[in-house]
């Protein structure tokens, strides 16, 4: 069975402000044991808490996220100011022997135990508040061990609407044809480039499983149980070039990609479209393995690295955070 939460303008106006909940039902219409579950989708910087934390004791509004080189030595600061991400969906399935379609119409021979809960957004994400347009739900779904969890990434459309039925592209412009908005300046190790302007404009679309093949990576929800599950991408991923997965020569480095803008008379940092592609890939890549989920256990708001549901560990910006 597939349970869907699909916004449309008119459910927008009346839940503006307020959750949605869903109840699952099985095929007799009666109601399964159901746990109360809220969704959340989190940035997290180096020291494994959330960068919205951060801000809280921060004096301006950036967060802090470093370089690395391709032999994994620092090679400066990224000083962000906006991170913007297009969430279209994010999918939990707990999977049975059959399978259903997505419009929750499930064939005779199907698995009943087959059960597909999906957030149909889109959601603009901000990653550095760690906040969500529109909101996020919370959804009465049904209890079980879930093995599978998907994330969509996609730009967004003209139509695509906010809680208050607003066109999101209208709010986010730097969204315009582009799934990933960051801003900032960056700071070299070296101090050769002190704040200089950095844009990235990223094309990303994916959509990328979070599980894995380990199937070790599961999330139990229990009945009668309220369940704060959190996506995380940890930003102190995204800018190492040192990884042979997603930089397979190691032969790239964040800095190839400064220029010299002879109109302002300065140096800058701007990632978009075919502008650097190579080096775009490289960071893109990172972002798909920067993804972690897992459940909430201590009610802090934030994914630790004890709690994430993916045992390598190796990449972890909150490893030490315990």
């Amino acid at each position: 069975m597939a349970y869907t939460y699909a916004r449309t303008l008119l459910w927008s106006s009346l839940i503006a402000g307020s959750s949605l909940m869903l109840a699952a039902c099985g095929p007799s219409g009666e109601s399964d044991a159901r746990t109360q579950t809220q969704l959340s989708i989190q940035g997290t910087r180096p020291d494994g808490t959330t960068a919205r934390n951060l801000l809280r004791a921060a004096s301006d509004s950036g967060v802090d996220i470093p370089v690395y080189d391709n032999a994994g030595s620092p090679d400066g600061t990224l000083h962000l100011t906006t991170a913007w991400m297009v969430v279209k969906e994010v999918d939990l399935e707990m999977e049975g022997e059959g399978d259903d379609d997505v419009d929750g119409a499930s064939d005779s021979n199907d698995d009943s135990s087959h059960v597909e809960i999906e957030f149909v957004g889109p959601y603009v994400v901000d990653l550095l508040t760690s906040t969500t347009n529109p909101v996020l739900p919370s959804l009465l779904i049904e209890a079980g061990q879930y093995d599978d969890i998907e994330v969509e990434i996609e730009k967004l459309e003209p139509e695509d609407l906010d809680s208050e039925g607003n066109p999101l592209i209208d709010t986010y412009p730097e969204l315009d044809r582009f799934t990933l908005y960051l801003e900032g300046t960056y700071t070299s190790q070296d101090g050769t480039h002190n704040a200089i302007p950095f844009k990235l404009q990223s094309e990303l679309s994916e959509e990328f499983d979070l599980a894995g093949s380990d199937i070790s990576n599961t999330i139990t929800l229990n009945t009668d149980q309220t369940v704060d599950l959190i996506v995380a991408f940890r930003m102190a991923r995204w800018f190492r070039f040192d990884d042979i997965e997603t930089n397979s020569d190691l032969d790239l480095t964040l800095q190839e990609a400064i220029v010299w803008n002879e109109a302002e008379q300065r140096h800058e940092l701007f990632l978009s479209g075919d502008n650097r592609s190579d080096v775009m890939e490289v960071i893109e890549d990172n972002i798909e393995e920067s993804g972690d989920f897992g459940e909430d256990d201590d009610d802090d708001g934030e994914l630790g690295s004890d709690e994430d549901e993916d045992d390598d560990d190796e990449w972890d910006d909150d490893e030490d955070d315990q």
